[in-house]
């Protein structure tokens, strides 16, 4: 470890993740900065300790903490710092008319601010301050870390402003931090030298295995020496805390111990496998039946999805629009030009598409600019048990796949493949998902998967040898006695 000194006799200890996340702050020309993943990686000691250290750095700058509650932001962010730093409780001061802060004798302050509702965010509308630290950045979605961004400006200082978020894979902000700073993916006017991110795990911090450490005769310097798999091993094995992670049952070690951001507490769809549901893209077959679905939006991104079902039941999702900011007669038009030539025997959106209280519909005008739809059911809890129905597989205990899932996606369906598994359930309805999460893709599947019939049924525009084809298939399965997805010629 490596100690200093700032003023005000404050002595920070650097663990080698925390030094790598002040010199990204310090040195890097990244804005955004995420330091998480796994439990126990001392992510809010990190946060506490560098946004202490910039105010000390920087004299007469501000820095923002924020949580969702006044609870989390004491019992994570204050309590700890008075623990450490006992002197910095002369400093502090609660006020009942403003959030508690925590004035520095050279004129920095930090805030420690909280939002607990949506809107409660828009509080500090106007504030400025030249370090931000996120706490759990995954609890606040999109919207809200995009709006405490136009609050991370100082203009009275040489310091260069940085966001700081910390975090656990899960919860309404998933998919935007994991998309961002884990996976990498950025979209329109989204700069990738803007964010930089260190994933964290219990045993890159050494106070979880100090006890075990010295009964052995081992100090710090020689645990930090060792690989990260030795590293791992000494954690799981001789710290307490790693044996408790180590004991849960599978997903929760998954999520806790490994911080995997595929999987993880309070997950909608736990049977959601990115090995088994997103396949590479293949030729389908003219004859299988193809039908769309569509989810409406503008601000919001629009959702629309191709699928196509094979002879015996499978749905494959095979392509997505997804776009936001544009008009329905755009929406209809590109719809039309994405679909080429294939056939789809049908069409289904979002009822609220033919709400016309305000004039035409949204249906209305899609059907004019080339693409009629029909009403899907929108039974939010029967149609996720749906798409759960069409995830669920079945692998033996040697990983032997027993019974594979009933729908897939190519992975060029980007977005509906990222936001699917990211879903967490509603704290208030367990049946049913949190609706501040990005579900727009994920809500065009359950209207398409609403509609499928018990067996799939072959169009006749099909090419002759491929109807023949398929007809023999369907009757080897029969001999096989298993249950055939074809029915036959339509009359």
């Amino acid at each position: 470890m490596r100690s200093t000194r700032p003023s005000n006799d404050l002595e920070f200890r650097w663990q080698p993740k925390q030094l790598i996340i002040w010199n990204l702050l310090e040195h890097s020309e990244a804005t955004h900065i995420g330091f998480g993943g796994a439990r126990g990686g001392s992510k809010s000691h990190t946060g506490r300790q560098v946004m202490l250290n910039r105010r000390l750095k920087y004299p007469r700058t501000d820095g923002l903490v924020i949580r969702r509650t006044f609870k989390e932001v004491y019992k994570n962010c204050i309590a700890p710092m008075f623990r450490q730093w006992p002197q910095t409780r002369q400093w502090y001061r609660q006020s009942s008319e403003g959030y508690p802060t925590l004035t520095l004798p050279n004129g920095s302050k930090l805030i420690y601010g909280y939002a607990e509702h949506k809107e409660d965010i828009y509080d500090f509308q106007g504030d400025e301050f030249a370090d931000i630290l996120v706490e759990e950045a995954t609890h606040f979605n999109e919207e809200e870390l995009r709006f405490l961004d136009t609050c991370n400006r100082w203009t009275a200082s040489d310091i260069v402003c940085k966001t700081l978020w910390t975090m656990n894979p899960g919860n309404v902000g998933h998919d935007f931090v994991k998309r961002v700073m884990h996976d990498a993916v950025y979209q329109e006017n989204e700069d990738p030298g803007d964010y930089k991110f260190l994933q964290a795990f219990g045993w890159d911090n050494v106070e979880w295995s100090r006890k075990a450490l010295a009964q052995d005769g081992l100090t710090q310097r020689e645990y930090y020496a060792w690989s990260d798999e030795q590293r791992f091993q000494y954690f799981v094995t001789r710290s307490d805390y790693g044996k408790k992670l180590w004991a849960l049952p599978e997903q929760e070690r998954a999520a806790h111990l490994y911080g995997d951001w595929d999987s993880f507490v309070g997950q909608f769809f736990r049977e959601f496998s990115k090995r088994m549901h997103v396949v590479k893209p293949f030729t389908i077959p003219s004859y299988w039946e193809r039908f769309t679905s569509f989810d409406w939006g503008f601000t919001s991104p629009a959702c629309q999805l191709w699928h196509a079902v094979s002879p015996e039941g499978q749905v494959i999702t095979y392509r997505e629009m997804y776009v936001s900011g544009k008009d329905t007669p755009w929406l209809a038009q590109r719809s039309v030009a994405l679909n080429g030539d294939d056939h789809i025997r049908y069409k289904v959106g979002d009822p609220s598409c033919w709400d016309a209280s305000r004039g035409p519909s949204i249906a209305e005008v899609m059907a004019n600019n080339g693409w009629a739809m029909v009403a899907a059911e929108n039974d939010r809890v029967n149609g996720w048990a749906r798409v759960r129905e069409y995830l669920s597989s079945e692998e033996s205990d040697s990983g032997q796949l027993i019974r594979p899932p009933k729908w897939q996606v190519f992975e060029t369906c980007r977005n509906l493949a990222r936001t699917l598994p990211s879903l967490i359930h509603d704290e208030h309805d367990p049946e049913d998902c949190d609706t501040d999460g990005e579900d727009h893709a994920p809500d065009a599947l359950r209207y398409g998967l609403m509609t499928r019939p018990k067996l799939s049924i072959i169009p006749l525009d099909v090419l002759p040898s491929e109807y023949r084809e398929a007809q023999i298939r369907a009757e080897h399965d029969e001999r096989k006695g298993q249950r055939s997805g074809y029915e036959g010629p339509l009359d």
